[in-house]
């Protein structure tokens, strides 16, 4: 959130220190940091979490797990729920329950003129309409109350990687993920990687379904049977689902993250081509392949049936969010791998964006 007072001082508030515009910090500002506001409340007669602004996804799938239940939250578990929802709110229930928004109960925000604003669909509900989905500059939000929903069983989850040839059988996976085999339990975020293993262009994916390791293994037997050359997943409670990328989202280094949108299905040639534009890159900078492209695939099903102008959010349809995380070290190469990175996600919005009527999810939309 970005706030200015009167004398024009910029003010931005500070959950988990995710967002992609840089609005966590601000130099010569004021940073109102939620980092201490951690409180979270479950009820499991009336399967609600009530979650205070400066709670990271860790924090809720915690407490939540002793009593069996989840919501939708973010797929790295140290994300700010509060950045998170108010920007939409995609996780790996979606596919089952929508997004995180539309799990979103109620919330308190204090807005401008200090007064403290309780915010439902029966209480300042303009308000309530407002924060799902553009809510980052409407006020600082100190509390939310999410639906939740039982997850008595374990998941099957982990992530794997294969060398580069292995991308035309990736894609041919994927193009059938809405299949009707898909019920909304299980999800895919595949993409290019120069850190697993280090140093080589690798095909990363991170996956998950919502059931039995008999199952899982027969939703992901054509690209298990790949062989891949690292292969974390298991059978796992649910509070560890969202750790399963904290290995390629980690802190420090110089950082940009943008997005896109993709339609199914894709086509082999073009992300062949955006294949050799990552390795090109890897090979021309140094210290730059820990930058990932992910394109992520958890069903929209559930979310598009929402209707579009229940909330603010504006972007529901049948495409699917790129995440594009650029890394490098040397400050001499801010400049390049900025522009770089927009004309990446450019190119496939533009090629592979399926007509999608915005340039990317709202929580990816800065680079």
């Amino acid at each position: 959130m970005v706030f200015a007072s009167n004398h024009q001082i910029p003010m931005v508030v500070h959950n988990g220190g995710h967002s992609t515009s840089g609005a966590s910090a601000t130099e010569g500002g004021i940073v109102i940091s939620m980092t201490k506001m951690r409180g979270v409340v479950v009820d499991p007669e009336r399967k609600t979490i009530t979650a205070q602004g400066g709670t990271v996804w860790e924090d809720i799938d915690r407490a939540a797990a002793p009593y069996k239940l989840a919501t939708v939250g973010g797929t790295v578990n140290h994300t700010g729920v509060g950045g998170l929802t108010l920007g939409g709110g995609y996780g790996w229930l979606t596919g089952r329950y929508g997004l995180t928004i539309d799990n979103l109960l109620g919330a308190t925000v204090v807005v401008a003129d200090g007064r403290i604003l309780k915010t439902s669909e029966t209480e300042n509900p303009d308000l309530f309409w407002a924060i799902r989905g553009a809510g980052q500059n409407f006020g600082v939000t100190t509390e939310f109350i999410f639906q939740a929903y039982e997850q008595k069983n374990e998941v099957y989850a982990g992530l794997l990687s294969w060398p580069a040839q292995c991308l035309p059988q990736i894609i041919e996976f994927v193009n059938h993920f809405e299949d009707d085999t898909n019920k909304g339990d299980m999800g895919i975020f595949f993409g290019f990687c120069g850190a697993m293993p280090p140093g080589r262009v690798s095909i990363v994916a991170a996956i998950f379904y919502n059931g039995p390791q008999e199952e899982a293994e027969r939703q992901f037997d054509p690209i298990l049977k790949l062989g891949p050359t690292i292969n974390t997943a298991k059978m796992m409670p649910y509070e560890q689902l969202n750790s399963i990328q904290n290995p390629i989202a980690t802190y420090g280094g110089r950082k940009s993250f943008s997005g896109a949108f993709v339609k199914l299905p894709l086509q082999v040639e073009f992300f062949q081509e955006l294949l050799e534009d990552y390795g090109t890159m890897i090979k021309t900078y140094d210290g730059v392949s820990a930058t990932a492209v992910l394109f992520e695939l958890v069903s929209h099903k559930k979310a598009i049936q929402v209707p579009k102008d229940t909330m603010s959010y504006s972007t529901r349809g049948p495409w699917y969010n790129v995440g594009c995380a650029f890394r490098w070290e040397d400050p001499s190469l801010d400049k390049i791998m900025r522009e770089t990175q927009r004309a990446l996600m450019r190119k496939v919005g533009d090629r592979a964006g399926g007509g999608a009527h915005a340039r990317a999810y709202a929580n990816y939309s800065h680079s």
